[in-house]
């Protein structure tokens, strides 16, 4: 199976219905991160322990636990029901790809949340992004 690109996630605007994620097996952290969308279309954040970077993959397996993202960072429940918009994956200035940002709008095309994802040492670290525009 190829790997999962988020870009396709967005083209196709999935309505978003949760997020979960896995803490580092060792340290008190986020390892893995799981997008859930309708239809049972998955994507899959995950830390690459010898570059750590971001990678992207189809799904969780079976047996690893998951907790709600929501329940961790609230923020994140404003885009369950919401559309997958805009997708950036992000390349630090030594080439490693080690960032990815989405955007989810309602029907009206109002955002709702944008967060970003983010690889530091072996965990991922969730920010939301505040819009300013003028």
């Amino acid at each position: 199976m190829s790997t999962p690109d988020i870009n396709d996630f967005a083209r196709e605007a999935l309505l978003l219905e949760r997020m979960v994620y896995v803490r580092h097996e060792d340290l008190d952290g986020i390892a893995a991160v799981e997008m859930q969308f309708e239809g049972g279309r998955r994507i899959v954040l995950r830390i690459v322990p010898k570059t750590d970077e971001l990678a992207l993959e189809h799904g969780f397996a079976s047996n690893e636990k998951t907790e709600d993202l929501a329940s961790a960072f609230p923020f994140v429940g404003r885009a369950y029901r919401s559309y997958l918009r805009w997708a950036w994956k992000m390349k630090n200035h030594q080439g490693y790809d080690d960032a990815v940002q989405v955007e989810f709008t309602d029907d009206n095309l109002v955002t709702t949340a944008i967060i970003q994802f983010k690889a530091v040492g072996s965990f991922i670290y969730i920010c939301e992004v505040q819009d300013q525009s003028l």
